[in-house]
């Protein structure tokens, strides 16, 4: 497949945690709408045991998360707890439309320049080089049947926690052999999911892409 990377989070089993020191539930909370896109409400509940944690009572926390299919990310999530009280994080002023291009002209006084020879290691975020526009320009569905060796990432235990997900898009430059020389985030939804990501990727291997019959360097998605 092209360098595009989806990643969730896996919701933690319900029932007994921590050695039986509490109790997981988890509740369907249905369907609702945010900002015009539908969204998936859960509700995970945890109980600790009187006693476990050096307390007296029962502490009870609860996390609502609103998942949107459509984006892949929560949209909303609200986390109640009597020892810390209520967390609310929610997207806002969301929108869907192309970005003005004045936000990614170089300001004055400034230039796009950089040189990379060919045995360099994989570069992530380097400016573009000369080099690099040689290199032939294929769409997404070319790159995935070039594909050979792919290799899952992890997902981060930081984004795990926090139930960040989302999909990692990158720019790559596909060498002669089929290894990455090149990388650069397009969009990632999160910093340790994109160190994760591009740590799997650089390990991709593709076919080499043949132009009259000879190997030649390819920049995709």
């Amino acid at each position: 497949m092209s360098p595009a990377i989806t990643l969730r989070p896996r919701s933690p089993p319900v029932g007994p945690i921590g050695d039986g020191t509490g109790f997981r539930s988890r509740e369907n909370l249905g369907n609702d709408v945010i900002d015009g896109l539908k969204v998936i409400g859960t509700r995970d509940t945890i109980t600790i045991n009187a006693g476990a944690v050096g307390n007296s009572q029962s502490p009870i926390s609860a996390s609502e998360f609103w998942y949107s299919p459509d984006l892949q990310v929560n949209l909303a999530v609200t986390r109640k707890d009597p020892r810390q009280g209520t967390q609310v994080i929610q997207v806002g002023e969301l929108s869907r439309a192309e970005p003005d291009p004045a936000l990614f002209k170089v300001p004055a006084g400034f230039v796009i320049e950089g040189v990379r020879s060919s045995t360099d290691p994989v570069q992530q975020g380097a400016p573009i080089s000369s080099e690099d526009s040689l290199a032939v320009q294929v769409s997404p569905g070319v790159a995935q049947g070039l594909l050979i060796l792919r290799v899952a990432p992890e997902y981060p235990g930081p984004a795990r926690q926090l139930r960040i997900q989302g999909q990692v898009l990158f720019s790559v430059v596909i060498g002669k052999s089929g290894t990455i020389k090149d990388i650069r985030t397009i969009t990632s939804p999160d910093k340790s999911i994109t160190d994760s990501a591009i740590s799997a990727v650089t390990q991709w291997r593709y076919r080499p892409y043949l132009l009259n019959g000879s190997p030649v360097e390819v920049q995709s998605r």
